[in-house]
């Protein structure tokens, strides 16, 4: 594991992990149909994290080729947001 604040989780546990600790509907349904887009091959990590905390934020931008942030949405949204703006330093 990367960092002790990460834990492995195993992909069969991720839909009961989102159910439990996402309160919106909505949101919910969404992060379970990204999981179940994605390999069940796959490492998968859960993270308690405090919004806004840059040091999480730092680490996730530094793993960010090799990893990929599934919930909550407004994390995952910003980090594309990101990606999106720094392919454009990079597209002639």
């Amino acid at each position: 594991m990367r960092h002790p604040t990460f834990r492995s989780i195993a992909y069969s546990r991720l839909p009961d992990l989102v159910r439990q600790e996402i309160p919106d509907p909505l949101e919910q349904q969404e992060v379970l149909k990204l999981i179940d887009r994605r390999s069940a091959n796959d490492a998968y990590s859960a993270v308690w994290i405090r919004a806004g905390d840059i040091n999480v934020t730092m680490r996730l931008r530094d793993w960010r080729p090799n990893g990929e942030v599934i919930a909550p949405l407004s994390l995952r949204q910003d980090i594309a947001k990101e990606v999106t703006q720094e392919l454009a330093h990079y597209s002639d």
